[in-house]
């Protein structure tokens, strides 16, 4: 949301709500994955409101790390694993199945790289102008940008 802390946690607690009804709702065991994502994607928000008051209040400053690398983990590492992941479970069609878990694979790679460039690089997040700014030392960033978006796109629009 990157707006401020309140739409932060607001964001994490309507996508909550919206997980615990999903995973209410599924019909096969296969939907479960996809049915946590809401869930995730909250604990997302979460994260980056933690983030927010980190940033503002001083006494909030010792959160400040842990709640950059976990936003980073999950907004950066995680996706391209997920998507994917999620896609090809669900996926019955054993042709657009092997497609997808191709994808997969290259999400895996993604993130193990982001993971890498996160935790061994100075990473750092500044509030300016109701935006967080975040920065981390990618070898490639054009590089990171395809990683990132090939399984997180492609295997949505293959399913």
């Amino acid at each position: 949301m990157c707006f401020s802390a309140s739409v932060s946690f607001g964001a994490s607690a309507l996508l909550a709500g919206t997980g615990v009804v999903a995973l209410q709702k599924i019909e096969s065991p296969k939907m479960f994955p996809f049915a946590c994502t809401p869930i995730l994607f909250s604990v997302h928000q979460l994260t980056e409101g933690f983030l927010w008051l980190s940033l503002q209040y001083p006494d909030w400053i010792s959160w400040y790390r842990p709640a950059l690398y976990s936003y980073l983990f999950i907004s950066q590492a995680f996706w391209p694993f997920w998507i994917p992941f999620i896609v090809w479970i669900m996926e019955p069609d054993s042709v657009r199945k092997k497609w997808v878990f191709y994808f997969w694979c290259l999400g895996v790679i993604t993130f193990i790289y982001i993971l890498y460039c996160v935790l061994v690089s100075d990473v750092s997040a500044v509030a300016s102008a109701g935006h967080i700014r975040y920065h981390v030392d990618y070898s490639s960033l054009y590089l990171k940008h395809i990683l990132y978006s090939l399984p997180v796109v492609v295997p949505v629009f293959l399913s």
